[in-house]
């Protein structure tokens, strides 16, 4: 049944047991599987877990129609779409077996544990793999913010830009005096936003008007930096490109108003796509709803 209640912002909707929510693997499951040679190794690239067979769930909260909620310790009783692999995984030696959270709301519990929610990831098959693009299931209908995940190996300089990401995006928000929505790049914008960053890239350091770019505000020169966070411009040393960061739109493309030819920053690169793929996965989850405010977890 569709999910009601929400958790930290509306983008993280309260996982449960009638939530039609799935976990899906973004790692191989690799399991030993029988041959005429003897078991031999295969990735299966993508099992699944459902809501429906959550275990370990509240007892005393029931939600949307009485079921129970997903928290702490609770699992997703099976896993999916490895059954070939009869004689286990390489590192759990089991399959089909369940899959556990790993992540969770910090400050809402219910029964007295942490609540679990869309996008938080978890582990699969008695850890053999993992869903590390987080819990899927519908969105709660209205207004909200949306929460970038900070990477818990990440360095500080990377939690500093991605805090960094989201003031810069709460500022373009701030600025229109208005919420926005997100929208999916259509392919030209796509293309075109590929060729403004290699344009960025190719013009970043020069300090007078380029020429190059459609708006004034798109020249590199007109920029008060060309980094989110001194730290990365200290890690760059000159050339963002090897020091593996990326530029980044200032705002965001999946963005109502959110120019495919810039302006830009430098951002690192892991911090990039995990903010994209982030923002990408409330979209597809949610559709194009109104965001009032980006937030940082765990930066």
């Amino acid at each position: 049944m569709p999910v009601t209640i929400h958790v930290n912002g509306t983008s993280n909707s309260l996982a449960h047991k009638g939530s039609m929510g799935i976990a899906k693997s973004t790692l191989p499951d690799v399991c030993k599987t029988p041959s005429p040679g003897g078991p031999v190794p295969i990735p299966y690239p993508i099992i699944i877990s459902m809501s429906s067979d959550l275990t370990g769930g509240t007892t005393t909260v029931k939600v949307d129609g009485g079921n129970m909620a997903a928290i702490k310790g609770s699992e997703l009783s099976r896993c999916n779409g490895d059954e070939p692999g009869t004689a286990g995984g390489v590192k759990s030696s089991t399959n089909m077996k369940e899959a556990a959270w790993i992540l969770y709301s910090f400050d809402v519990k219910l029964d007295g544990k942490n609540a679990c929610r869309l996008s938080d990831k978890l582990q699969m098959n008695h850890g053999n793999t993992a869903c590390l693009g987080g819990f899927i299931q519908g969105p709660v209908p209205g207004e909200g913010e949306i929460y970038l995940e900070c990477d818990p190996n990440w360095s500080d300089c990377q939690k500093k830009q991605m805090r960094a990401k989201a003031r810069e995006m709460n500022k373009v928000i701030k600025d229109r005096g208005t919420p926005t929505k997100l929208r999916k790049p259509s392919p030209a914008a796509e293309a075109a936003a590929g060729r403004a960053q290699r344009r960025y890239a190719n013009n970043w350091m020069k300090t007078t008007v380029t020429g190059k770019f459609s708006h004034p505000d798109q020249e590199p020169c007109n920029q008060p930096t060309q980094f989110y966070h001194p730290c990365a411009e200290k890690q760059a040393k000159g050339d963002p490109l090897g020091a593996g960061m990326q530029a980044d739109h200032i705002t965001e493309k999946q963005l109502v108003g959110g120019r495919a030819d810039g302006p830009f920053r430098w951002l690192d690169g892991s911090v990039n796509g995990s903010s994209g793929s982030q923002i990408k996965a409330v979209r597809k989850a949610h559709g194009n709803v109104t965001v009032t405010k980006f937030s940082t977890r765990g930066c």
